[in-house]
């Protein structure tokens, strides 16, 4: 659960959480496509970022990407304001632990912790307007550059 959530982050939890309820919603991955597409595993491992942040992950077909890729190199996490929103194969391979629930623009979300790099696919455009500088905040600091 997440903790302290502002009441647009509860607002915004309880919608994705309703979409995410319905079947097939999470069928398609325009990040998953991205990846696989350009080849970011590869990418990643020729720069080599181990530890990645998928920033908003929804369903978590990106991060499965990598796992299904490498999964002794790849350290996967997500974050996301659904705690419904994993595909069922995170469940069918006991990685439940991959997903942390908060909003991208909580400052408190993640502590302090950084990521070699951070992916973020077809989110930021759902983002409240006025939410956005924080969610940029977020990123820059989860992928250390802040």
């Amino acid at each position: 659960m997440a903790r302290n959530m502002d009441g647009l982050a509860e607002i915004e939890q309880k919608k994705y959480q309703t979409v995410w309820a319905h079947e097939g919603y999470g069928n398609y991955s325009p990040g998953e496509d991205v990846a696989k597409g350009i080849k970011l595993d590869r990418i990643f491992k020729r720069l080599g970022v181990q530890s990645i942040l998928d920033a908003g992950c929804g369903s978590g077909k990106t991060m499965r990407f990598f796992l299904q890729s490498d999964p002794d190199w790849f350290d996967v996490s997500g974050l996301d304001i659904a705690q419904n929103c994993l595909d069922p194969w995170f469940a069918e391979h006991d990685l439940g632990h991959i997903l942390q629930q908060g909003s991208l623009w909580d400052p408190h979300a993640l502590a302090s912790t950084q990521f070699d790099a951070v992916v973020c696919t077809d989110v930021l455009e759902h983002i409240p307007t006025d939410k956005v500088d924080d969610v940029l905040f977020n990123l820059r600091r989860w992928s250390g550059k802040i």
